[in-house]
C-alpha cells in the first residue's frame, strides 16, 4: 500500500460504528458502479434501462440520497457527487474541452467516465486479479461446501459474497470512494458537480494501488477464504485469460 494514498480510507479516523456505515456505503456504491458498464453505449434508452435493472438504487443515487449517514458525519456532498454523475451519464452530453485524439470530435460524458483511469481501475477491482497475493479472478473462484453465513444476504457470486462479508465486519474500510470521485469530477461552480478528467500518470498509481488494497481486504477476509478457494496455482498469464 502507497503511504498517504489519499484514495485509501484513514481508518483512524472514525469509530467503529462510523466505518461499519461507510463500508455500507462503498459496497452499495460498488454495486451501482459495477452496472454501470451498460451506460458504454450510444443507446439513448441505456439509462431507462439501467434504472429498470435496479430501480430502487438509481433512482436514490439520482436524487441525492444513496449514501447512508455514519454518526456525527455528513455525506451531502458525497451525495451530490453521485447525484451528478448520474445526470452526466442520463443526459451524455458533449464536452467540447474534450477531443477525441483521432477525428478530433467533442466527447461525450459517457465517452468521458468510460475513458478515465477511474473506470479503468474500477473495472481491475471486478475482475480481481491486481492483487498479487491472490491473483485469482472472482469469476474462478470455487465454492466450499460450508453453508452461507445467515447474516448476509445469498451471494450471486465469489465478489457478491466478499463484499458482504465486508459490510458487516472487518477492521478496515479500503476506498475512499468520495475522494476517488474526485478524479472524474470538479465543482460546476452552482452547488453542483461537472465532469473533469484527472487522468495523470500518478492519479493512476495512486487509483491501482488503492484498488489492489481493498481487493486484498475482501480476498484475506477469514470466513470469505473458508467459502470460497481459490482455482489451481501455477498457471502462467497465458493460461489464465
Amino acid at each position: 500500500m502507497t503511504v498517504n494514498n489519499p484514495f485509501i480510507y484513514d481508518d483512524s479516523k472514525v469509530t467503529k460504528e462510523q466505518a461499519k456505515t461507510i463500508r455500507y456505503n462503498n459496497m452499495k456504491l460498488l454495486s451501482v458502479i459495477s452496472n454501470l458498464k451498460m451506460l458504454n453505449t450510444d443507446d439513448p434508452n441505456a439509462f431507462t434501462k439501467l434504472s429498470l435493472l435496479m430501480p430502487n438504487q438509481i433512482s436514490r443515487a439520482s436524487n441525492g440520497t444513496y449514501m447512508r449517514n455514519p454518526e456525527n458525519m455528513d455525506v451531502t456532498i458525497f451525495n451530490k457527487k453521485i447525484q451528478a454523475l448520474m445526470r452526466e451519464l442520463a443526459e451524455n452530453r458533449v464536452y467540447p474541452e474534450y477531443r477525441d485524439p483521432d477525428t478530433n470530435k467533442p466527447l461525450t460524458a459517457r465517452q468521458i467516465y468510460f475513458s478515465s483511469f477511474f473506470y479503468q481501475n474500477m473495472v481491475s477491482f471486478y475482475i480481481g486479479d491486481t492483487y498479487k497475493k491472490e491473483p485469482t479472478q472472482w469469476g474462478d473462484y470455487k465454492r466450499t461446501s460450508l453453508p452461507i453465513p445467515d447474516y448476509i444476504p445469498s451471494p450471486k457470486n465469489s465478489l457478491g459474497a466478499a463484499l458482504s462479508l465486508y459490510a458487516v465486519g472487518g477492521n478496515k474500510i479500503g476506498l475512499d470512494l468520495n475522494r476517488m470521485l474526485d478524479t472524474i469530477l470538479i465543482s460546476d461552480g452552482k452547488g453542483g458537480f461537472k465532469l473533469h478528467l484527472n487522468n495523470t500518470f500518478d492519479t493512476n498509481n495512486l487509483l491501482s494501488d488503492a484498488v489492489d488494497y481493498q481487493i486484498g481486504i475482501l480476498k484475506e477476509n477469514a470466513i470469505f477464504k473458508s467459502l470460497y478457494l481459490p482455482k489451481e496455482k501455477g498457471l502462467d498469464d497465458s493460461e489464465r485469460y
